[in-house]
């Protein structure tokens, strides 16, 4: 499911277990009617593609520092919950 909500509200009917940022589960009304798992051994990966037609010409340049933004991005440990 690609909505939060539609997530949450799945999870709170019994049907599974989800994922879902800090910030979305303080703001969803189904917070109360699910259970906050601790799972200290969860090690997430993210998997990142970044696709653009060749020649890229005048993004070129745009591209390549998102592309290093987004790696570096990555590759700082970043907390499941702060």
């Amino acid at each position: 499911a690609l909505s939060v909500d539609l997530r949450m509200s799945l999870v709170a009917r019994g049907h599974g277990i989800g994922i879902v940022t800090p910030g979305a589960f303080a703001d969803s009304r189904w917070r109360d009617r699910v259970e906050v798992i601790d799972c200290p051994d969860f090690k997430p990966q993210v998997r990142a593609w970044l696709l653009h037609r060749p020649p890229a010409g005048r993004l070129s340049r745009p591209i390549a520092l998102f592309r290093d933004a987004l790696i570096e991005g990555l590759e700082v440990p970043m907390p499941l919950v702060s």
